[in-house]
């Protein structure tokens, strides 16, 4: 048996790619856009806005509320609303892509 081993090429170095600076929604601007999709139950508030940038000028902004329940120590919190946002020129675009709905299964 022959030994055989493959020549290899040396390694080429990787370049980095330039950082893209992220982009900020500013609070006014995602607050008009947040006024009139939320719409909460009785008894329940808004307990965080979270806004975090994904990459270039993409966001992901999470709504968290709380209800307070008669005779428990701790609210129950949870993401009510969640959004897939593109920040582009001054203008917020919706990108959330909607949950289809629930097909009756027969069987």
């Amino acid at each position: 048996m022959k030994n055989s081993k493959k020549k290899t090429e040396p390694q080429q170095e990787w370049k980095q790619k330039p950082k893209v600076k992220k982009t900020e929604i500013p609070k006014k601007v995602l607050d008009k856009f947040l006024k009139d999709k939320i719409v909460l139950p009785e008894g329940t508030t808004v307990k965080e806005i979270r806004c975090n940038p994904l990459w270039s000028n993409r966001h992901r902004v999470n709504v968290w509320v709380e209800r307070h329940k008669e005779g428990c120590y701790f609210p129950k919190m949870w993401i009510e609303y969640s959004y897939f946002l593109h920040f582009k020129d001054g203008k917020i675009i919706d990108k959330t892509i909607q949950p289809s709905p629930n097909k009756q299964k027969v069987f």
